[in-house]
């Protein structure tokens, strides 16, 4: 198949998927259309690989598999911040996909920078290409003799005189017979439409699908690959894994220097961590209480684990290691300091559980709170480049990390954790903890199994306003969109509340309504 035939089924793949696409994601839809066109997209990237015996390299097709995951998330998960992860996470991996579809290049071990400019690449080529793929169509259609087609050649060209010929017949005998123009629903009808306008927007989306899909399929199967080597290059003399040289290096006395000091003083850190804040309240200064010291210096402690990531791997390209005896010891080095600051992560983490303890959870502190995590693993994921175990394993670490921290949001359905966690420290004996019922309005339909639980709670308790309150989330939520009825989340929430016998909550007092009206969310 040469270049002309080729661009000719991509744009009529992306015609169809376009199509498709208008019918799917017109007015905003957002629900089980996504991961369904996202199947079918797929379907046909890999279908138009196999048409143009295009080679490609099936080690990078598990990159599909997490793709699809937070496309199917997208249609799970009500929450717009999540929806938004979601989408985010399911389009880059999408770039990266094309990316490497046909290159020799593996995803596992390509370059961290590689990741970072494939998806502004491919926004880029996005750009231009659909154009240069229907030129090259034109083109291909103009230079085909068509009298040498034969019976096929016959029926296309036949059917090419028979649309104008049946869109005339048919505006003529709809306006004249309205049982006729009504049997043809769906077909015509959009010629006797009062507005033809309306037909813009569906047709708008259309495009930009169809524009879309051409453009990943010609990035993907099109593109010319170029593969760059790197000119300037070291072994180590521990192992024979190259790296690009930097143009600033240091000695290993300096290097050395730098990294002792900072492991001396985060071990004093850890020595207090373990004295204070592991030790309880009876080794607090009576000037500050345990909750305070808790809460004091969280943020700061996350920044910290953040820039000993960067200095370690700064250190790693700049600093000159001689022989094995010198990369052993910078080794090491590296390992002490990542080991005490998992120790200040593990102090961060039981600052912000007691400070959630206290305050409640929201958004931020568990988002917070599960990054900590997966920067933990990130951080392991350092030591293993710089011990040189495989080659951009820090890459691959990065990519891990960021797939991990989205899935991990998605399979604990922050919404219902949030409501979750705050409604059990509201009714706990042992603690004294005000339910901010304001935020937990905030919240979205994934919420709905806490929020039915404390509905169903609160209903013959002496608990009437909490339980107005909650009336007034699921009409806010289930009522706020016809549409947003069909989504799987709003479904779910409809089974929750299924056993609540006023059913459907009449129009409560303006005093509920708006009792949270300017409000903060944070």
């Amino acid at each position: 198949m040469n270049r002309k035939q080729l661009a000719l089924m991509m744009v009529l793949a992306s015609v169809v998927m376009g199509l498709i696409g208008g019918q799917f994601f017109y007015e905003g839809k957002v629900g089980l259309n996504v991961p369904i066109y996202m199947t079918l997209a797929t379907g046909v990237l890999l279908l138009m690989a196999r048409l143009s015996h295009t080679r490609i390299n099936r080690r990078n097709l598990w990159v599909i598999i997490p793709m699809l995951y937070f496309a199917f998330m997208v249609a799970v998960r009500a929450a717009p911040m999540m929806i938004g992860l979601n989408i985010l996470a399911m389009l880059t991996l999408g770039t990266l996909l094309v990316r490497y579809l046909r290159s020799e290049e593996n995803i596992d071990t390509a370059s961290l920078s590689n990741h970072i400019f494939t998806p502004l690449d491919v926004g880029i080529y996005t750009i231009y290409s659909p154009l240069v793929e229907t030129a090259q169509s034109i083109s291909f259609i103009r230079e085909r003799s068509w009298k040498d087609t034969g019976n096929l050649g016959s029926v296309l060209r036949g059917l090419l005189f028979a649309l104008p010929v049946l869109l005339v017949f048919g505006v003529l005998l709809g306006s004249a017979d309205e049982v006729f123009a009504n049997s043809f629903a769906g077909i015509f009808d959009w010629l006797f439409s009062a507005n033809i306008f309306d037909l813009f927007d569906p047709l708008f989306v259309a495009g930009v699908m169809g524009w879309l899909m051409l453009s990943a399929l010609s990035y993907a199967l099109a593109r010319q690959i170029i593969q760059v080597e790197d000119t300037v290059a070291e072994t180590d003399s521990d192992n024979n894994l190259k790296k690009q040289r930097p143009s600033f290096r240091i000695g290993m006395i300096e290097a050395t220097m730098v990294l002792g000091s900072v492991a001396l003083l985060f071990a004093f850190f850890v020595m207090i961590q373990f004295t204070y804040l592991f030790g309880g309240q009876a080794n607090i200064a009576e000037t500050l209480n345990y909750s305070q010291y808790a809460r004091r210096g969280f943020f700061e402690l996350v920044a910290v684990a953040v820039l000993v990531l960067g200095m370690i791997l700064l250190f790693d390209r700049i600093t000159l290691r001689r022989d094995n005896r010198q990369g052993i010891f910078f080794s090491v080095l590296s390992i002490v300091i990542v080991g005490l600051t998992m120790v200040m992560l593990v102090s961060a983490w039981k600052r912000m559980e007691l400070y959630e303890l206290a305050y409640g959870f929201t958004y931020l502190r568990v988002l917070t709170h599960v990054f900590m995590f997966w920067l933990a693993v990130l951080l392991v994921f350092a030591i293993l480049d710089v011990m040189r175990v495989r080659t951009n394993i820090f890459a691959l670490g990065v990519l891990v990390s960021c797939i991990g921290y989205i899935a991990t949001l998605n399979v604990m359905n922050i919404d219902n954790y949030i409501a979750e966690r705050n409604i059990q420290a509201y009714f706990a004996e042992e603690t004294e903890v005000d339910l901010d019922i304001c935020y937990l309005r905030t919240l979205s339909a994934d919420a709905s199994p806490a929020m039915a639980d404390l509905y169903f709670q609160t209903m013959f308790a002496n608990e009437g306003q909490l339980f107005d309150h909650v009336g007034w989330w699921k009409k806010q939520v289930f009522e706020w969109d016809e549409q947003s009825k069909s989504h799987p989340a709003n479904v779910l929430m409809g089974l929750q509340f299924i056993r609540d016998p006023q059913g459907q909550i009449p129009d409560l007092d303006e005093d509920i309504q708006y009792a949270c009206y300017g409000q903060s969310w944070y």
